[in-house]
């Protein structure tokens, strides 16, 4: 099974390149801050992790081209030559139209391929109060258990996440491996 995912992060980055890409005049420079660049960068490297993560080839030829055209050809722009003193230019970067027009289009098939790629795969959403179950930031057993019983350790993450999907007769049988694990530590106290 593959690991959880927040896809939603995920959906939303590429709907910020989307914007970004729609707010493009044809045939104008198209400028930003550099807080707003490294933002972009950021997400762009970001959407890049999880596509590949999450098995996603088509968009990710498409998301990979896209540090290339943020990176190397955006041109920084220093604005506000005459400052009053203590005051510090602004630094801006700039697509030229062409540039522009090649971001904007990689973003806006970007966004098609994800929306394609993600219509051929099931996702499963989990109630936020059980999610944690399954990523295991929440604890079904303590630590002091965990320690003790060291060899049924897999069966514990897998009561949890079985749980955590509302399969509760298997997280009965992992709950019952777990018991078993423990009274065969007792069965010899016993005899």
């Amino acid at each position: 099974m593959e690991a959880a995912s927040d896809i939603g992060s995920l959906v939303g980055a590429v709907v910020y390149l989307s914007h970004a890409a729609h707010s493009i005049r044809p045939g104008e420079v198209f400028s930003f801050s550099v807080q707003d660049h490294d933002t972009m960068t950021d997400r762009i490297d970001f959407i890049c992790e999880e596509l590949e993560r999450l098995g996603f080839p088509s968009s990710l030829i498409i998301a990979r081209e896209l540090p290339t055209i943020i990176r190397e050809q955006a041109e920084e722009h220093i604005v506000g030559q005459l400052l009053r003193p203590g005051e510090r230019p602004m630094r801006w970067m700039a697509f030229q139209p062409l540039v522009a027009r090649s971001f904007q289009l990689y973003a806006n098939d970007l966004s098609g391929r994800f929306k394609d790629e993600l219509s051929m795969k099931r996702v499963l959403m989990l109630p936020f109060e059980k999610s944690g179950y399954y990523d295991g930031s929440k604890a079904m057993f303590s630590d002091n258990v965990r320690d003790a019983f060291l060899s049924a350790d897999h069966d514990m993450n897998e009561a949890a996440k079985c749980f955590a999907l509302g399969r509760y007769t298997a997280s009965v049988f992992h709950l019952m491996r777990i018991v078993e694990v423990g009274l065969n530590v007792l069965g010899p106290v016993f005899s």
